[in-house]
């Protein structure tokens, strides 16, 4: 009878240790997915950058906000605006990247280099809220208007929503005029 006591016993604690060890192992995966800049891509940010005061730490936090602000209002948008979250979504990973090295640097050099990139930051995020701005106001699809030949991803980017911001305007204002 005692054996059964026992084996009993240490079954159920061989349940109580699979059940904690799944429940821990889920959190820690829901934490390091929710600390990604675009969900789609596996991030190299530390997990301590979803609390840390740090420079970096916030400066992530930025870009992943802004890239989640866009995605929330690319969801239901045209395929041209889709395509410009994405691409949007492409830098802010490489901006992570960055700040993840930037981070590793002796602070002398961290300081000039996260100052560099507080500024892609406010770029990503300035573009974020004017696509979100776009996605609000549009009202009919717009076409595609090709291939921009510029390199610069950022400036690329801010071009084509440039383009897309202007052709809404220009419908608006087309919109207003006819009977």
């Amino acid at each position: 009878m005692p054996v059964d006591w026992l084996v009993a016993l240490a079954g159920a604690m061989t349940v109580m240790l699979l059940v904690w060890l799944t429940t821990v192992l889920t959190v820690l995966w829901a934490l390091r997915r929710s600390n990604r800049v675009d969900p789609s891509v596996r991030g190299t940010a530390p997990l301590t950058w979803l609390v840390s005061p740090g420079s970096a730490a916030r400066l992530h936090r930025r870009v992943r906000g802004a890239v989640q602000l866009a995605r929330r209002v690319g969801r239901g948008s045209a395929g041209q605006q889709r395509e410009l979250v994405s691409e949007l979504s492409r830098q802010a990973v490489a901006l992570d990247h960055e700040l993840v090295v930037a981070s590793a640097f002796p602070r002398p050099h961290r300081r000039g280099r996260l100052a560099a990139l507080a500024t892609a930051t406010s770029s990503i995020e300035a573009s974020a809220i004017r696509l979100a701005d776009l996605a609000r106001a549009s009202t009919a699809p717009v076409p595609a208007w090709g291939e921009a030949a510029e390199q610069d991803g950022l400036r690329r980017l801010a071009e084509r929503i440039d383009h897309l911001a202007g052709a809404h305007d220009e419908l608006r204002r087309v919109e207003a005029v006819s009977p």
